[in-house]
């Protein structure tokens, strides 16, 4: 497929033989470098400089020679630290990264490279979709799809969230996930029977993991519920218990009471028994 043949040959700026490498300071899933891709019917390879920004792919036009590609790839780094550097949402910094140059007879130099922009999900179990691409001219609909994207996958998430930790997060953000990647390809012309056979080979590809995941899931909800079980079974032991020491308690006081009554009973009787004797003396 198109994306695996882009991900087959990767040199860095660096070094011509290394895999892409990540930006520093950056997050795990933004790398950059330049793609090379085998053309054995052209006799030469193709050189691809990408950089990925927050689920954002820019891509600049394939070129012939390393050279040119890594002049290009310096150009999408530039602009990613600009949105990494910048203030502000990041739909704001990145319309700011790509605003045109101040004087109005110029063009950015992105524009002049062939600027193509692709919005990557991560749909199921580190499976990726690819949106369609945009060119320099069509931001907004890039933007527009980043955010659609973006909210398919986080919408069964809770506030603190920000990743699918369970297999129904999972399950209910895929159904999103696929309507939106399927509105967004229809909108660009793809046939339906291609979307659905992309959506398909994801769902076939995942589908051993997901059930797995989903079987330990299960056992873990079980395991959770048995244990909430015998800890309410252990406090209404607690609870039996406290209720029981109470009741000895009380019951223990309430002897103890009668006693000392009894007593006091008994002392009055001899008082009152030694006083009348008293009385009687001449």
């Amino acid at each position: 497929s198109k994306t695996q043949s882009r991900r087959r040959g990767c040199v860095s700026s660096a070094k011509a033989t290394s895999f892409c490498q990540r930006a520093k300071g950056s997050a795990k899933e933004d790398r950059q470098g330049v793609f090379r891709r085998r053309c054995p019917g052209q006799g030469s390879d193709k050189f691809r400089a990408s950089v990925s920004l927050c689920g954002m792919r820019l891509q600049a036009a394939p070129r012939c020679s390393l050279e040119a590609a890594r002049k290009d790839l310096q150009h999408l780094v530039n602009v990613c630290n600009q949105v990494r550097g910048g203030q502000g949402p990041f739909e704001d910094r990145v319309r700011m990264a790509l605003a045109s140059p101040d004087a109005p007879d110029e063009t950015h130099p992105l524009e002049k490279r062939g600027l193509s922009i692709q919005v990557a999900t991560c749909a199921l179990y580190r499976k990726v979709l690819l949106s369609p691409a945009y060119n320099f001219s069509q931001v907004e609909e890039a933007l527009a799809a980043w955010r659609r994207l973006r909210g398919a996958r986080t919408a069964s998430l809770r506030a603190a969230q920000s990743r699918r930790r369970n297999p129904a997060q999972m399950r209910d953000s895929w159904e999103l996930i696929k309507e939106a990647h399927a509105e967004l390809w229809h909108a660009a012309g793809a046939k339906s029977s291609h979307v659905e056979g992309v959506l398909d080979r994801v769902e076939k590809l995942t589908e051993t993991h997901f059930q797995s995941e989903w079987e330990r899931w299960n056992r873990s909800r079980m395991a959770a519920e048995d244990r909430l079980a015998r800890e309410m079974e252990r406090q209404t032991w607690r609870e039996r218990r406290r209720m029981l020491a109470e009741d000895r308690a009380s019951q223990k006081l309430s002897k103890q009471l009668i006693r000392a009554a009894q007593k006091e009973a008994r002392m009055l009787k001899r008082l009152e028994a030694l006083l009348e004797k008293w009385n009687r003396k001449p």
